[in-house]
């Protein structure tokens, strides 16, 4: 009977093979990684944050404070059930000098269970609210006629539509 010897010499490549693998891995999708790991960064801070609302705004920032702020506002005046908004593009409150990046209409409602719609929507006729930018802070208006609306419109998609 044979004794046989481990392959040193093969377990040893297999690991410095797959060690090149993962450094070219990581070199090569830098943004990747940096995402994952500023996940891990801000696991503890949100971790100790028992208040979901709280993690919310550490985490997702100015987008779901003022997309919240939308919100409160028409549920205070308790048309929020029934409105439909339409918020203007990022660029536009950049323009108005507001650091305001508008999620789309499907976070937007995630964030707030709003529904809202964007100036490049072909259905216009269920929107009764838009917001706007009066004197450096955002305003809420109603809808007065479909005239009104389309100038609104018109405006908003001047503007390009990122996300």
């Amino acid at each position: 009977m044979q004794a046989t010897v481990p392959n040193r010499r093969g377990g040893l490549l297999l690991l410095l093979t797959g060690l090149l693998a993962i450094s070219l891995i990581i070199a090569v999708n830098r943004s990747w990684f940096n995402r994952i790991a500023e996940y891990w960064r801000a696991f503890p801070l949100q971790a100790a944050q028992s208040d979901p609302e709280a993690r919310k705004v550490s985490r997702y920032g100015n987008a779901y404070i003022l997309s919240r702020s939308i919100s409160l506002s028409l549920e205070k005046a308790g048309k929020k059930e029934t409105a439909l908004v339409l918020l203007p593009p990022t660029s536009y409150f950049k323009a108005k000098g507001l650091d305001y990046h508008v999620p789309e209409p499907a976070v937007f409602y995630y964030y707030t269970s709003l529904k809202t719609v964007r100036p490049d929507t072909r259905d216009t006729a269920g929107i009764n609210y838009v917001v706007s930018v009066e004197n450096k802070d955002i305003a809420i208006r109603k809808v007065r006629d479909k005239q009104q609306l389309s100038s609104i419109l018109a405006e908003y998609r001047k503007y390009t539509i990122s996300l």
